[in-house]
């Protein structure tokens, strides 16, 4: 995972330095619409996006009243974040920097894509103590790695 997280994290430092991020498209936009819906259905008041890049999700929560805070990889998309009014911390999803329980709910997309298959269920098991307790089921519906098809899962504490 040391080898991974190196080139990732120079890949997406290089991106954030030249401003490389695409804006936000497609089937990822419904998605998020769907998951807000479901974060005020059920009273959710904030959100951790696991590797969040620069944050290009958070308006999407916010705009809706979900507290917003982004971990990515790269300290420069945290400071694009910064730009837009966004908290995205810097940090690895495999050792998140922040206390378990803070956030309501989790969101992440395209992110375990880059994890090695075999590492995706202890990487998932790091990610969910910062989630409620309450959460953890709609984290792993949200958890998706292209690579398998599949949506990553733990069990539940």
């Amino acid at each position: 995972m040391d080898d991974v997280h190196g080139d990732l994290q120079s890949y997406y430092e290089e991106e954030a330095r030249q401003r490389l991020r695409p804006s936000l498209s497609g089937p990822r936009l419904g998605l998020r619409e769907d998951f807000v819906e479901l974060l005020l259905k059920e009273g959710r008041r904030s959100v951790v996006d696991y590797g969040s890049g620069p944050g290009l999700d958070g308006p999407g929560f916010e705009d809706h009243g979900i507290a917003y805070v982004g971990l990515d990889v790269a300290h420069g998309n945290a400071k694009l974040a910064v730009e837009s009014g966004l908290t995205v911390l810097h940090g690895s999803i495999a050792a998140p920097p922040i206390r378990p329980e803070s956030f309501d709910a989790g969101w992440s997309m395209s992110t375990l894509m880059h994890i090695p298959e075999a590492e995706v269920p202890g990487v998932v098991a790091r990610m969910a103590p910062i989630v409620s307790v309450l959460a953890n089921r709609d984290v792993y519906t949200y958890l998706y790695t292209r690579k398998s098809r599949r949506s990553a899962s733990a069990t539940p504490r």
